[in-house]
């Protein structure tokens, strides 16, 4: 067997590391950081692994990204990740979805149609929901279509995340028991020693 390669932090790194992954931006991020946390406490790439749901290549290639850049070095770069399909940002997607009202304004599903076709999109409905939609149009209500996933407004994923982002520490991933102790001692004491302040929640999302 291999010998098991590890990451001295010092205090100061350490400290960066930790606020990375209780305040990271984004899921990655944070996943990235609670990677050379728990490498950093001389645990396997398949120990971490097994804790993460990821492979070894992946933590090894993040931990020398960090060996080399630091902790600015877990962000993901400019220009990964997949981009939006329909954007508000987008001129050219604004302009389409305008027209296309002005063109069609009493018949959603013909707007919808377009949309897919010319800017490839994938919007499906149900028949029922669209046509309510469409008197819902000639009364000037207009619908807003969430996400089609939005953890930001599910209160049990929120839970989570703060649970796994701050109430859990790198010790209490020391084994399956322990952390299967310390998830039930949480998720029994919400709302007395762990408590959400939802009002302050919309400046994380």
């Amino acid at each position: 067997m291999g010998k098991t390669k590890t990451i001295e932090l010092t205090a100061e790194q350490r400290t960066a590391v930790e606020h990375g992954y209780r305040k990271g931006k984004s899921h990655t991020f944070r996943l990235r950081c609670q990677m050379v946390l728990l490498k950093s406490e001389k645990r396997s790439s398949l120990e971490v692994s097994e804790i993460l749901g990821c492979c070894e290549i992946v933590i090894n290639r993040w931990l020398n990204r960090y060996e080399e850049e630091g902790v600015k070095g877990l962000e993901t770069r400019t220009g990964r990740g997949r981009k939006p399909k329909l954007s508000t940002q987008n001129p050219l997607h604004l302009q389409t979805v305008k027209a296309e009202i002005a063109k069609h304004p009493q018949s959603v599903k013909t707007v919808i149609a377009k949309l897919e076709e010319e800017l490839n999109l994938a919007m499906h409905r149900s028949e029922l929901f669209l046509a309510q939609m469409e008197k819902w149009m000639k009364k000037d209500l207009y619908i807003f279509f969430l996400p089609r996933y939005s953890p930001h407004l599910n209160k049990a994923e929120i839970y989570w995340r703060k649970a796994k982002y701050e109430w859990l520490k790198p010790a209490d991933y020391g084994s399956f028991s322990k952390f299967k102790k310390k998830i039930y001692h949480i998720f029994d004491q919400i709302g007395l020693e762990y408590k959400v302040a939802f009002k302050e929640l919309h400046s994380l999302t």
